[in-house]
């Protein structure tokens, strides 16, 4: 069976199946949330992020989203369901992932004397790379569930490892969601080029 006939059960209090994505940048119809609320997952919630779709023929060029917040969730049967919006997105088989690579750091704040702990995750897959981007506590959360989902080893750049373990003791807090959205997108902006020129490669 190809992955251009193949459903993904959603399991809900209304059963659902909806298309696994074959084109990153084609973002297909998805029951409506809030309304709508996926049980059994493994993480769930809303994540810096952009997509970026490769083209069937080489000589187009790749397909960039916005960088902004997404409602995405990992389910327990390996599947990462992102809503472009609250209507339509993107449900991917994270069993088809090639690989997974995490880069984190910590990032002083000289006035506050403070460090925020950050991290960006890529996944790789056949037509593209989808790029998250979290912080503190979201890392492990986040890691932890992308590995159950796809079975995938992630592969860590820089100290990742001990920058999870330091995070656990870290008291680090913003004071709101809205701030989170707005300082995550300028402190993210270097590490998005970044992924950008590693993608050209």
């Amino acid at each position: 069976m190809t992955a251009s006939n193949r459903e993904a059960h959603v399991s809900s209090p209304r059963t659902t199946n909806v298309d696994l994505a074959t084109r990153l940048n084609k973002y297909i119809p998805l029951p409506a949330r809030p309304e709508f609320r996926l049980k059994y997952v493994l993480q769930r919630g809303t994540v810096l992020s952009f997509i970026r779709s490769k083209p069937a023929h080489f000589w187009r060029s790749n397909h960039i989203s916005e960088l902004k917040m997404r409602y995405l969730s990992v389910t327990e049967n390996g599947y990462l369901v992102i809503y472009e919006d609250n209507v339509q997105g993107l449900v991917i088989d994270l069993r088809e992932v090639r690989n997974v690579i995490c880069n984190a750091d910590r990032q002083v704040e000289i006035p506050k004397k403070e460090s925020q702990f950050r991290c960006h995750i890529k996944i790789r897959l056949p037509r593209g790379n989808i790029h998250l981007f979290l912080r503190e506590e979201d890392v492990h959360k986040w890691t932890c569930a992308i590995m159950r989902g796809s079975s995938m080893k992630i592969e860590e750049e820089d100290d990742l490892t001990t920058a999870i373990e330091a995070t656990e003791n870290s008291e680090d807090s913003w004071d709101s969601e809205d701030s989170e959205e707005s300082s995550d997108s300028d402190e993210f902006e270097k590490m998005v080029e970044e992924s950008e020129e590693e993608d050209r490669v």
